[in-house]
């Protein structure tokens, strides 16, 4: 099972087959209501799977209205959208995106607007949060007040092998960290490039600062960057041509450069299946369009 979320009229989060991108059916709705979702949900990746006798489940984190909330794919077919469990948030982790559950009771994810590290670990038992450190270093005179936003990265894990994986938006990186948040390596992808983000300027972004990782998706085997090298405010602003074209560059868990795909446009989201077969979404005329892939 994948899930794209596409934020259309039809539903927030789009579910598709893994075996041919089938689309299977859509989900949520934005709202005031009990069972509506403000504005940033965020299906987590890690909560999708078998819970036994109540068969295939996921777990929502609505980050506006601070809950959480357990779902059955099986309620949700015989359209019964009410969450199995709701959660309210920790305090301590309120202004936490992409979070991750861990087996051993902690929480990791990261918070690109008042962060203190690349990213926090919280153990629930103990109601301690930590944070991992900035890396890699900067001078303090390339930011503003915005260093957690220069720090911005896709974060996610594989408990089968036993890694964070980190892939920085702004910085040319992929980090690697065990489940305990212990740093392991970085792995540089080309050329070494330090945003610039001292510029005094209404723009959440300074002009000049390049994106590098625009989604990423992991497989029990691979880690997939969707890759663009484009200068942040002319990303999706142009015609893709073979010099704005994204890529999708695949890693093993060890941050080796496996492969790359040359794509012919530019995407904002993407998953790839078993058979890597990718589909992906993409901002066209203003409209956001389907798009697949055999890679």
């Amino acid at each position: 099972m994948v899930v794209l979320h596409d934020r259309t009229a039809e539903g927030i989060f789009q579910f598709y087959s893994n075996k041919g991108f089938k689309k299977t059916f859509s989900f949520g709705k934005f709202g005031e209501g009990p069972e509506e979702f403000g504005s940033m949900p965020d299906i987590i990746p890690s909560s999708i799977k078998n819970y036994g006798k109540d068969g295939f489940g996921f777990t929502v984190h609505d980050v506006n209205k601070r809950v959480i909330k357990e779902y059955s794919l099986k309620d949700i077919f015989q359209n019964n959208d009410v969450p199995k469990e709701t959660y309210r948030v920790n305090e301590k982790i309120l202004g936490g995106f992409e979070l991750s559950f861990l087996p051993n009771n902690t929480i990791i994810g990261k918070d690109h607007i008042n962060g203190e590290g690349n990213f926090f670990i919280f153990n629930e038992d103990s109601q301690t949060k930590h944070w991992t450190n900035y890396f890699p270093d900067l001078p303090d005179v390339n930011f503003n007040t915005k260093k957690p936003i220069a720090y911005d990265s896709f974060l996610s894990i594989n408990e089968e092998v036993g890694v964070i994986v980190q892939s920085m938006k702004y910085f040319n990186r992929l980090n690697f960290y065990d489940l305990e948040g212990v740093f392991r390596n970085s792995i540089l992808i080309g050329d070494e490039v330090m945003p610039d983000f001292s510029t005094d300027t209404n723009l959440l972004i300074p002009g000049g600062v390049i994106t590098f990782t625009v989604d990423m998706f992991l497989s029990d085997n691979f880690i997939y960057l969707l890759y663009a090298n484009v200068e942040t405010g002319k990303m999706f602003q142009e015609e893709a041509d073979e010099n704005n074209s994204f890529k999708v560059l695949q890693f093993d868990f060890e941050g080796q450069l496996i492969n790359e795909f040359n794509l012919d446009r530019q995407l904002f989201s993407f998953v790839i299946d078993d058979q890597e077969n990718l589909m992906g979404l993409s901002f066209e005329e203003g409209v956001i369009r389907l798009i697949k892939y055999s890679l």
